[in-house]
């Protein structure tokens, strides 16, 4: 099992949302992730998932894993 496996969500460097599709075996750090939108407070948008591009951290460089966030919080309603 990888650092990030398939399906953890992420927070990026930029703070958008992420989630894992497929790792890297040599580079653990840099999956490869769809990008989520998200609104003004933080949450979730509901994405069309086949219009969420797949983004390699390993090969764009200027994108990188801050930290793993627990998506259900991201939906939370106040």
């Amino acid at each position: 099992m990888g650092l990030y496996p398939p399906g953890t969500f992420v927070m990026l460097k930029d703070g958008r949302i992420a989630q894992v599709v497929a790792g890297h075996p040599d580079y653990p750090f840099a999956p490869c992730v769809r990008i989520f939108s998200t609104d003004a407070n933080g949450r979730l948008t509901d994405p069309d998932i086949a219009k969420v591009p797949v983004v390699d951290l390993n090969v764009d460089k200027s994108v990188f894993i801050i930290r793993a966030v627990n998506a259900e919080a991201q939906n939370t309603t106040d």
